[in-house]
């Protein structure tokens, strides 16, 4: 009698053990598998990245551009192997192959990390199904027309009025400032005036502060969102609530839920103020998302509350970085900003630009633009990539050939530094670039950017960036003075988003030649 309990427990146990042995057996397995007999084996790339997908997991999760931007091209070559199905491209050729119209790339499961959760409704960034975003990018495409975005400068100028006070008090002061900080503030200000129609913005920089916990959130949670989908299947609840162990991940995991809650608010609020007759803004963006509501019967109320939420996460950061680099690398570069400020100060002498600043003549300045360009090119906001998979049938990209499944990856800061494209000072800050060589080369650089990204699925809301890009920096640098102070070397996060910090200067009065 005794004997049949411990026959099961030894049943258990071995069990137990012919699970485990089969586990490893199968890791064994997967691994020599994708070391060598992968479709993708014969392309370069670490030893761990070739066996594992934890290794570009880390890359992203832990800002080690190292891993994933240039530098891991200078060390492989055009195509290297992040993991095991992953290859990223840093050939300029491959553009127009991946992110082009030709051929079908799709997005894949990296992106459902960005899921918005509002009733199954997606934005313009994470819907993967290529006609669903065809559909609604025809939608709210006229919203983000240059024309449309011309109607918002008002807005623009009221936020850089706040701007400039600012200035003005620290260069009173003589306080140091992070200017990361302050471009960051700036840029949110603007999605509050264009997209929540509140006067001068959420109130960022007019009070300070760092509204609903936005700034803090953008930097704690897309960084575990973005890395994510490279945890293997059945490991990523556990990652989940490894990541859950620091503070700043429950803070963001906490804010994601809360600013959808915020979006929900924001247009109820709008809704009932228009049926109680209250006076709204009828000009801002959500008063327009609302109209095409009324106008259309896809479109409803969620996919308005989606549009809204898109933007705080799409439409703040990106622009910011973009500024910040701009501005950084003016004040790294002093013959360079000199050469600005005398076409700044000459287009006000002749009255080419004008209190308040119209993008139209902003624009126009051809060192402005180059300037702004380089800016854009020398430092992406995205640290990261935007993955493909390739179509079933497999397609051939410069030369090598890729089954249907593979999945592709170009990243901004690798391509824009190609000698090919941009010259054998790619790795330099030369805005000069741009119109030494012709109005050709200057085409073809432009083609191999992807700051925006590129194709059918370019950043919709660019022209609301370089609008206030184009107005913001020739107004504080026509009547500012600023200095780089400390080490005067920015600190740079290379994961999701290629956020800068320590960006310290002083600020003075600029004396401007007569």
């Amino acid at each position: 009698m005794l004997l049949s309990p411990l026959l099961s427990q030894d049943k258990i146990v071995l069990g137990c053990e012919v699970l485990a042995a089969s586990f490893v057996a199968y890791l064994v397995g997967l691994v020599i598998y994708n070391r060598y007999f992968h479709p993708l084996k014969d392309f370069p790339g670490p030893f761990w990245a070739s066996i594992t997908t934890l290794w570009y997991c880390r890359a992203v999760r832990c800002g080690r551009g190292q891993d994933h931007q240039l530098p891991i091209h200078k060390k492989y070559g055009y195509f290297v192997r992040l993991a095991p199905n992953l290859v990223q491209i840093s050939d300029p050729a491959a553009i127009e192959t991946i992110y082009g119209p030709k051929h079908e790339f799709i997005k894949g499961e990296f992106y459902k990390g960005f899921d918005p959760k509002i009733s199954k409704r997606q934005d313009n960034f994470t819907e993967q199904n290529e006609a669903a975003h065809a559909r609604r990018r025809r939608t709210v495409a006229h919203l983000y027309t240059q024309a449309a975005v011309l109607e918002y400068e008002p807005s623009v100028d009221r936020c850089i009025a706040l701007f400039y006070k600012r200035m003005e008090e620290f260069a009173e002061s003589g306080a140091v400032i992070d200017m990361s900080i302050w471009l960051r503030k700036y840029t949110f200000d603007i999605i509050g005036e264009i997209f929540y129609g509140r006067e001068g913005g959420f109130g960022f920089i007019r009070d300070n502060v760092d509204y609903n916990n936005w700034c803090h959130l953008m930097d704690v949670m897309p960084n575990p969102v973005a890395a994510i989908t490279y945890v293997p299947y059945g490991l990523r609840n556990l990652y989940f609530m490894f990541q859950m162990l620091y503070p700043e991940t429950r803070a963001g995991a906490k804010g994601f839920f809360t600013v959808i809650d915020q979006s929900h608010a924001a247009v109820k609020q709008r809704l009932d103020d228009m049926a109680a007759g209250k006076p709204v803004n009828r000009h801002d963006v959500l008063s327009k998302l609302l109209d095409i509501v009324n106008e259309k019967g896809d479109f409803g109320i969620l996919d308005v509350t989606t549009e809204i939420w898109a933007m705080i996460w799409a439409g703040s950061d990106t622009t910011s970085i973009a500024l910040c680099s701009i501005f950084y690398y003016l004040h790294k570069n002093p013959s360079t900003l000199a050469k600005l400020l005398d076409e700044i100060d000459t287009a006000f002498a002749d009255g080419t630009l004008k209190t308040p600043i119209r993008f139209n003549d902003a624009i126009k300045l051809p060192y402005l633009h180059a300037v702004v360009r380089e800016g854009m090119r020398i430092h992406g906001s995205l640290g990261t990539g935007l993955p493909r998979i390739v179509p079933s049938g497999g397609v051939e990209i410069c030369g090598k050939y890729f089954a249907g499944g593979t999945e592709v990856i170009m990243n901004a800061n690798a391509v824009q530094f190609d000698k090919g494209v941009f010259g054998e000072d790619s790795e330099s800050f030369v805005p000069e670039r741009w119109f030494r060589d012709g109005e050709r080369a200057a085409a073809n650089m432009e083609r191999h950017m992807l700051q925006f990204g590129y194709g059918k699925r370019i950043c919709i809301g660019r022209h609301i960036t370089n609008t206030e890009m184009y107005k913001l920096l020739p107004t504080i640098l026509h009547d500012f003075e600023f200095e780089l102070v400390g080490n005067k070397e920015w600190k740079t996060w290379q994961g999701w988003f290629h956020q800068q910090s320590d960006v310290n200067v002083t600020v003075k009065r600029r004396v401007r030649r007569t």
